[in-house]
């Protein structure tokens, strides 16, 4: 089996075992493959004896396919914390998901959108759909909003630097 062939199937088994699933879709664009390499790497998990499962949202075309939850709790080097937020920290990451283009093109948007998609992977669609909705009781214009995307230089400086100060 090649290496690249090998990081394909194992990030495919890591996107498998998000709470949400993935899609045919998200894995080809993840992975970079075509949907059809898509259905057959499914088809090799599946022969390998991974617990695969598709499941379909009501009116949804689209199904969602996962790893059964109790297979991916015995998974090695997943580690799933016990993390428990607080309401209002819950409703300030919410808040803080729409302002991630202030930091675009910085090592700090780069982070805090892979935060947010670590936070989405771990909760349950249902609850985020729900949060998006408190988001809209603070709406928050963007009028005043900065726009630092050509100072990313500058801030991936700062953060280096900072980041420094504190080892």
């Amino acid at each position: 089996m090649k290496l690249n062939n090998l990081h394909k199937i194992l990030r495919a088994i890591d996107l498998l075992s998000r709470r949400q699933g993935v899609t045919i879709d998200e894995l080809a664009e993840e992975l970079k493959i075509s949907r059809r390499s898509v259905h057959r790497l499914l088809n090799d998990l599946h022969d390998l004896n991974f617990p695969l499962y598709d499941e379909r949202e009501p009116f949804e075309r689209t199904k969602t396919w996962k790893l059964e939850p109790d297979y991916v709790k015995k998974l090695p080097n997943i580690n799933i914390p016990d993390i428990k937020f607080s309401s209002s920290e819950l409703i300030a990451i919410t808040l803080l998901k729409d302002k991630e283009a202030i930091f675009a093109n910085t090592e700090i948007g780069k982070a805090l959108k892979s935060a947010v998609a670590k936070i989405d992977a771990v909760f349950p669609k249902d609850f985020i759909d729900s949060m998006n909705k408190v988001k809209s009781v603070f709406a928050i214009s963007n009028k005043m909003q900065k726009d630092y995307s050509e100072k990313g230089d500058i801030i991936d400086s700062l953060t280096t630097a900072i980041l420094q100060c504190k080892e």
